[in-house]
């Protein structure tokens, strides 16, 4: 293992951006839940969290104070856990447990000392839930579910081998990631140019003004709910589902809905070791749709498949841009979510979608699993977010939300228009 206590890590350009994003009152945090059927200790838990941060460096990592005409941010890598993170709490029945997920994952994480991430434990009478939050400046959805891996794995005294990388050292791929110099005809403009074209459709709010915070609802699918006919994967279905979902919420608000642009997270992470690493190595992609290609369910499907392929082929359009913005002094950075609020609500998608694939050996701490969920964050004006990641024969999907703009009645029948959506756009002969 590669010797990291001590080290000073620049941020790369990821970090550098979700810091920016980042605040109290709108925290970016990655949010992960499992169900298991072993009653947590908790003594042996910690013990498993102290083992599974002193294998990860950025487990471990706080971020440096800088001074203002710094080039760059910077973390420090420390010995272990200097603030714990675990929490525990008991609850009667299942009920109880939306309100308490609701409110860990409207919590703020710190970035000031170790760890970048907090883990609550809920003990309930039909299995534990696991909840781990993670400042999305640390590492991304990937990591995050390594790390809970590594803590899984060390609670029951399983194998937890890692690749022959240095994790730190792997923070600049993406300033080696260029997409193509001409993209594919999938990727080109699909409305014709001009600001009130280009302008990304927003997903119709219901509760303006309410209280800040997350919602989050978990949905539970049999993997074949959403298997589409060969040349689509799981990914599309879910993606064109919700251009769908979008289109028909707005429609019931009596709200335009013209081009719908979904953010779909790219893990750039090389081919031995996808799965791997805690690092942010992940780059932004659109998938857009029109009104008329949203009229066809299924031809909708084809006309999202396309735009992932493309990705697939040219690369991702923003990551030319990610070294420069690491580069940028700290003072000027620090003026980000200004400059990024005052240009949202023409440059903003519409919604997110994160899938994390299939989770091969899911964290179930040595005992059955009781499902696994996942969730990006939303940011005004993206009030809309869905994380999916498939489990053996299972597809568990969240969706989360902001409460100042969705009521819980709304983000309910936004969750049917979804589930709806998802059998509309799978082809007719798929597997049911």
């Amino acid at each position: 293992m590669v010797e990291t206590a001590g080290r000073i890590v620049p941020f790369n350009g990821v970090d550098s951006l979700m810091l920016g994003l980042d605040d109290p009152q709108r925290p970016q945090t990655i949010e992960l839940e499992v169900g298991t059927t072993v009653r947590l200790v908790d003594r042996r838990l910690r013990k498993a969290v102290a083992t599974a941060v002193g294998r990860h460096p950025m487990a471990r990592a706080h971020q440096r104070p800088a001074k203002p005409f710094d080039l760059n941010d910077s973390w420090e890598i420390d010995d272990g856990v200097v603030a714990d993170p675990v929490e525990t709490c008991v609850v009667g029945n299942r009920t109880e447990v939306g309100p308490i997920r609701e409110a860990f994952s409207s919590g703020h994480v710190a970035l000031d000392a170790a760890p970048p991430f907090r883990l609550l434990v809920i003990h309930a009478p039909d299995g534990d839930r696991v909840l781990l939050s993670v400042n999305h400046a640390a590492f991304d959805g990937i990591g995050a579910i390594r790390l809970l891996q590594s803590i899984s794995r060390a609670y029951a005294g399983q194998d937890d081998p890692l690749p022959d990388v240095d994790p730190l050292a792997v923070r600049g791929l993406l300033d080696e990631d260029r997409p193509r110099a001409v993209p594919s005809a999938a990727r080109e403009p699909r409305t014709p140019r001009g600001p009130a074209a280009q302008r990304p459709a927003r997903v119709a709010a219901s509760a303006p003004g309410a209280p800040p915070g997350f919602g989050i609802v978990h949905l539970d699918l049999d993997v074949a709910e959403a298997t589409p006919p060969a040349g689509a994967t799981v990914n599309d279905v879910l993606v064109a589902a919700l251009h769908l979902t979008v289109e028909q919420w707005n429609r019931s608000q009596g709200v335009a809905c013209d081009r719908v642009s979904v953010m779909m997270p790219v893990n750039r992470r090389p081919e031995a070791w996808r799965s791997e690493v805690l690092v942010n190595l992940v780059l932004a992609a659109q998938v857009v749709s029109t009104p008329a290609e949203r009229a066809d369910p299924q031809g909708l499907l084809e006309a999202v498949t396309l735009q992932t392929r493309a990705v697939k082929v040219d690369g991702v359009g923003a990551s030319s841009g990610m070294a420069r913005t690491s580069r940028t002094p700290v003072l000027l950075r620090r003026l980000l979510p200004l400059a990024i609020d005052a240009v949202a609500d023409r440059m903003a998608d519409t919604a997110v979608l994160s899938n994390l694939g299939r989770v091969v050996d899911p964290p179930w701490f040595g005992g059955d699993g009781g499902g696994l969920w996942f969730s990006p964050p939303p940011r005004h004006p993206v009030i809309l977010a869905i994380g999916a990641a498939t489990t053996d024969d299972r597809l568990g999907i969240s969706l989360r939300w902001c409460r100042s703009a969705l009521t819980p009645d709304a983000a309910r029948e936004i969750c049917d228009l979804f589930l709806a959506s998802i059998r509309s756009v799978r082809a007719p002969g798929s597997s049911d």
